[in-house]
């Protein structure tokens, strides 16, 4: 009898260590991008995304599974050995099934019969849904292996995320929306662009009244707002005193200025300011019209997540 106890115990410790190896392989999509790719119409992710609602039963019953051999060890580690002996035992096994079960060999075989036999299990968690919905609260989740399969997935979760507020939230969107962002839609708009005629006298009075806007840098144009020759940056210009002859903008300006479309990305903007380093990067259409200013800062600002409207305001630094 006893050397029958024996074999039990053997056949039963054999089966924890194996069922206990078992990793339950899901996918690396999460829910919502599963249910995204459905919605276009991915025959393949719907079927991935029933077999991950299955297999939290599946880790339910693995979990109960273990539990039970362990009682039943146990059970039979008194039965064979005595109170005091069979005790120490059960302690043994309880502490060094989980190191055992984690040996490749056992890992293996253990994973071979969970995959030989998955899809039968799946259909009878299919068939008993009542039996696995009282089971299915001890399932314990584990370690995640999600990852990002979308842009619309990561601006999702970044959308459910309770540790960020909602400016944080929008800060973190717009920053992650930068390269697809349009110049035309951050750019200071022709009509609100504060601006210099090339012979115009920089005297005091003007000098003031510029200072006055709180800007630092301004286009120069010509016969018109199409013909932006220069920039006047404040910050290079001395105060002019009354007793002294005033210059003009066309002699105070400098020429570095670039142009771009208003149709290009933040991104090609900044490659600009990059590139050639220009004092001003004037806005234009398909005709080379002036449609408005994009400056640096404004730039940046986009960049960290930190822009306001800049059409109420506007962005010549």
């Amino acid at each position: 009898m006893t050397v029958a106890l024996y074999i039990v115990f053997l056949i039963i410790f054999t089966l924890l260590l194996l069922v206990n190896s078992v990793q339950v392989r899901r996918t690396s999509m999460s829910k919502f991008e599963l249910n995204r790719r459905i919605g276009r119409g991915d025959v393949s992710s719907k079927a991935i995304l029933h077999r991950e609602m299955l297999l939290h039963d599946v880790l339910s019953l693995q979990r109960i599974l273990v539990a039970l051999l362990l009682v039943i060890l146990v059970i039979l580690a008194i039965a064979a050995c005595g109170w005091l002996i069979g005790v120490v035992v059960s302690i043994v096994a309880a502490f060094e099934f989980g190191l055992l079960s984690r040996q490749p060999f056992v890992r293996r075989q253990g994973q071979r019969l969970y995959d030989a036999h998955e899809a039968k299990l799946l259909r009878l968690i299919e068939k008993h849904p009542r039996l696995f919905a009282i089971i299915r609260g001890v399932a314990h989740e584990g370690v995640s292996n999600q990852a990002l399969h979308s842009r619309e997935e990561l601006l999702y979760l970044i959308e459910e995320a309770d540790v960020l507020t909602g400016k944080e939230k929008q800060q973190i969107v717009r920053g992650l929306d930068f390269e697809s962002q349009r110049v035309a839609d951050h750019m200071t708009p022709v009509e609100k662009m504060i601006t210099i005629g090339k012979k115009e006298l920089l005297g005091p009075l003007v000098l003031n009244d510029l200072h006055e806007t709180g800007y630092l840098r301004f286009p120069v144009i010509g016969h018109d707002i199409n013909d932006i020759v220069g920039i006047v940056d404040l910050s290079e210009q001395l105060t002019i005193d009354a007793g002294k002859h005033s210059t003009t903008a066309e002699k105070s300006m400098t020429s570095h200025i670039a142009q771009i479309h208003a149709d290009a990305t933040l991104e090609q903007a900044l490659a600009v300011y990059s590139d050639k380093r220009p004092g001003l990067v004037v806005v234009v259409n398909d005709k080379r019209e002036t449609m408005g200013l994009i400056s640096l800062s404004t730039i940046l600002q986009v960049l960290l997540g930190r822009a306001a409207d800049t059409n109420a305001s506007p962005a010549q630094d």
